[in-house]
């Protein structure tokens, strides 16, 4: 045994030592064969595979959890199923005729997505396989509609003079949009500054012309419910931006413009409407005089002309501040 032994030593030493001869040889040739890049990375693989440790889960452990996985698949399955024969039995076959209703619905679901995909299929080859015509796929009749308009322009002689038509008419609608836009966005501006000296308590912005004015203010991002002085104020702001990108210049008419305000409003109204108009000619009720008439009394650029009914019939018009006045005091307020 122990020669044995002696002989394998001897004959595994030998091994080793002719390893690091035949590794010595090759380090000294190395010039020959390598170049110093590509020894310096074989000598980077060499380390980081020596320096690479076992995986982490080994290919035996992965197969045992894939088979646990499956066993616990397949009981679930079977629980499942065991679920719906117990709810099936116990609902007297309703769970069946369901289940041929939805099958019945899948069909016909089907069915109108082929009559769908036939109706919008721009594909060639899907609409030849399909039999699409342009009397049942909306591509094919719009194609087939611009042919036969092509068709009778040409006839017409008027096939040129149509094509530029449209690039006009389509360079006239684009214009006529963003000029509308920019007008808006300038009318808004314009509304917001006007805002500015109108409603002191909140600060009020229009923040959209579209058809309404969409309003928002400093309290909240969008406001919809405002007093009825806040309302005239974004009106008259609104009217008077309007008014003034208008080419002409035109006095500005409001019939009753406070009767529905408060005193202290209609003061306040009364104040601002001087600042927004060059002209403006307003037709008042006695009831406005309190609050609202009294605040031009005192206005040098105000002219008072004051009708009334006339004791033999007709109206009788009388002008100044003082016929005003008196015929506010006269007459009861309503």
């Amino acid at each position: 045994k122990w020669v044995a032994t002696f002989s394998r030593n001897r004959w595994q030493l030998s091994a080793v030592i002719r390893s690091v001869e035949e590794r010595v040889a090759i380090y000294g040739r190395k010039d020959e064969y390598l170049a110093q890049d590509q020894i310096a990375a074989i000598s980077t693989m060499k380390e980081r595979l020596k320096n690479s440790g076992e995986p982490e889960t080994s290919f035996q452990t992965a197969c045992d959890a894939l088979r646990i996985h499956i066993e616990a698949r397949k009981i679930n399955e079977w629980k499942r199923d065991k679920l719906i024969q117990a709810l099936a039995d116990a609902d007297n076959g309703e769970v069946a005729r369901l289940r041929e209703r939805l099958g019945q619905l899948d069909t016909e679901l089907d069915g109108l997505r082929d009559e769908i995909e036939k109706l919008e299929s721009k594909d060639f080859a899907s609409q030849q396989l399909l039999g699409c015509r342009p009397d049942n796929n909306i591509p094919l009749a719009m194609k087939r509609k611009a042919e036969c308009q092509e068709k009778l322009e040409v006839a017409s002689k008027s096939y040129k003079l149509a094509r530029q038509r449209d690039v006009l008419v389509e360079q006239l609608n684009n214009i006529e949009k963003r000029t509308l836009q920019e007008l808006r966005e300038t009318i808004r501006a314009t509304t917001n500054e006007r805002l500015d000296s109108l409603v002191q308590m909140e600060k009020l912005r229009v923040e959209k012309i579209d058809g309404a004015l969409s309003l928002t203010s400093d309290r909240v991002v969008e406001r919809k419910g405002i007093s009825e002085g806040q309302s005239l104020s974004v009106a008259y702001a609104f009217l008077t931006s309007l008014l003034s990108e208008a080419p002409f210049e035109l006095p500005f008419i409001v019939d009753s413009p406070a009767v529905s305000l408060d005193l202290d409003v209609r003061r306040e109204v009364g104040r601002i409407i001087p600042d927004l108009f060059d002209q403006m000619i307003m037709f008042v009720l006695s009831s406005e005089q309190a609050g609202f008439s009294e605040t031009f009394y005192e206005r040098g650029n105000t002219c008072f002309v004051s009708l009334s009914k006339a004791a033999g019939g007709g109206i009788l018009c009388e002008y100044g501040l003082d016929a005003f006045k008196q015929l506010a005091e006269e007459t009861p307020a309503k």
